[in-house]
């Protein structure tokens, strides 16, 4: 917990120092800015990944995914520098181990919203894995426990926003904003992932006729750019719902290990990005729903296809106060403002 603190922190920091420069020229009659006031926020959250195994030949699929737990966290938001901290009590976790399996490891999604650019950064790494496929549930219904399985990625989609003056993400996601008119924007970006699945034995148990061999570990690393457009539709001044959509084509590199041999592969993919908003900006209070996904694919051999979905959803309720540095920085020139 005390790593993925630091973690937090450093990315929050990053967040201030690339966001100097983008704070001025925002069209008033489109986007309203509280960046003199605090903005806290108390949500619950919930991240999930699922692993993907798609044969090519008979269109058959089997999905393995970990055991998250959903979070309660508080956060806060002032000027660019935004800092969520979240925790999977108890009370709103039943034990699910004997269901589900045992999970562990860590899931760092982080979102950095200026007004011109917006990156999304994750770093996963995921050991026990279950599965509610039929095809792998024994004689009494329950689902398949891989704890042995080990899933992970990393990687960042950073994209501008061309109509930064009329449309801010910020106002959906972190309600630092208040979106005042309908808008929306072209995004222009790109992508770099990379990541690793494996196990002890075959990642494709026996037990399903879907190969002849089957590997124990994948290894993939891909680049590219994306293009995607976003919009936000206000319904009465303050009620908004906000949905983007972004595409990528990427070159990636593959590198398939069985037990006797290494199998490297390349070539063109497509990856998709979504993201939706829904909720209410006042002037004190506000608070909504949001829902991140990402889609990879990840083409290993003529035979075989992984599907990487990840993504988080959480809901929010928020409230902004003054502080002893709001009057400080409504006396800064623009070009100090950060």
């Amino acid at each position: 917990m005390i790593q993925l603190t630091k973690q937090i922190v450093y990315l929050s920091l990053i967040c201030v120092l690339f966001n100097i420069q983008s704070y001025s020229q925002t069209d008033k009659k489109y986007v309203h800015r509280y960046d003199t006031l605090l903005i806290i926020r108390v949500f619950l959250s919930q991240k999930y990944t699922s692993l993907i195994f798609r044969n090519l030949q008979d269109q058959s699929s089997y999905r393995f995914r970990p055991n998250p737990k959903l979070n309660l966290g508080m956060g806060g938001t002032f000027g660019p520098l935004t800092l969520n901290l979240g925790y999977g009590f108890g009370f709103i976790n039943p034990d699910d181990t004997d269901v589900k399996g045992n999970t562990k490891g860590f899931d760092l999604q982080a979102n950095l919203y200026f007004r011109k650019f917006i990156i999304d950064l994750i770093a996963q790494s995921y050991k026990g894995l279950y599965s509610t496929d039929k095809v792998y549930r024994d004689a009494t219904g329950k689902n398949y426990l891989r704890p042995d399985m080990e899933a992970r990625q990393f990687g960042v989609n950073g994209q501008y926003v061309l109509n930064h003056k009329r449309f801010s993400y910020r106002a959906s996601l972190f309600n630092s904003d208040w979106q005042k008119k309908s808008a929306g924007s072209l995004l222009v970006g790109a992508e770099i992932f990379g990541g690793l699945q494996k196990a002890d034995s075959s990642l494709i148990p026996n037990r399903t006729p879907l190969f002849e061999n089957h590997s124990q570990s994948l290894n993939f690393f891909q680049l590219g750019p994306n293009l995607g457009y976003a919009y936000t539709l206000v319904i009465h001044k303050r009620f908004y719902l906000t949905g983007s959509l972004a595409s990528s084509l990427v070159y990636q590199f593959n590198t398939l290990k069985e037990e006797a041999e290494t199998s490297k592969s390349s070539g063109f993919s497509s990856n998709t990005f979504f993201r939706a908003f829904a909720g209410y900006n006042g002037t004190k209070w506000a608070g909504g729903i949001s829902w991140i996904h990402s889609n990879m694919n990840i083409a290993s051999s003529t035979e075989l296809r992984t599907d990487l979905k990840s993504g988080k959803a959480s809901i929010s309720a928020v409230y902004r106060l003054n502080t002893p540095t709001s009057k400080l920085k409504k006396q800064l020139p623009d070009a100090l403002q950060f």
